[in-house]
């Protein structure tokens, strides 16, 4: 790889970054670089003082996940390094009365995407859930909350974890996109 896939910084200034990966074949070896020319320091497995159970080393030292998609959690202070495979996104919402008719999202690797195969009212209340349950959703807090249509992309917009229900606009269908390189989700 030419150039190495960004992570974005989680909250300015903490030193944390995420990214969403799709490892296409098991046994998947990665570095977290210094920058994205790799022209810099590499971290490898033994650097992370802290790491998820489902990371394993090569002999090389390099990271290894198996295929799946990945948002990798990376604590540069904490020397730490998480990873969390997603097998499934979907949204759950009010055109459902019990929320329990969701609809899947698909994952574009290219874009960073996941996008919603079908439209949704205008006006219905959703959540974007993870791996098919309730375990690990995102909603989101203030206007973009209130309506999706209408909030500044620099602030809101944003969906969180445990966030509240996210409004889609009035009038007309909507189709949900989720990007997945633009943390906070």
């Amino acid at each position: 790889i030419d150039k190495a896939l960004p992570f974005w910084e989680v909250v300015a200034g903490t030193g944390i970054y995420e990214t969403t990966v799709e490892f296409t074949a098991d046994d998947s070896g990665f570095k977290i670089p210094d920058n994205r020319a790799w022209d810099g320091s590499e971290r490898g497995f033994d650097w992370f003082t802290s790491k998820s159970e489902n990371l394993t080393a090569s002999d090389d030292g390099n990271l290894v996940l198996n295929k799946g998609i990945w948002t990798l959690n990376v604590g540069l202070n904490a020397k730490s390094i998480q990873a969390t495979m997603y097998t499934a996104m979907d949204i759950a919402g009010s055109w459902d009365a019990n929320w329990s008719v969701p609809i899947a999202m698909k994952f574009d690797a290219n874009a960073g995407v996941w996008r919603s195969e079908k439209a949704i009212a205008g006006g219905s209340e959703f959540k974007v859930r993870m791996n098919g349950g309730w375990d690990i959703s995102y909603g989101s807090t203030g206007a973009a909350a209130e309506n999706l249509g209408e909030f500044d992309t620099l602030t809101e917009g944003i969906v969180l974890e445990g966030g509240d229900n996210i409004k889609a606009p009035e009038g007309g269908n909507v189709f949900v996109c989720v990007h997945a390189d633009r943390t906070p989700w």
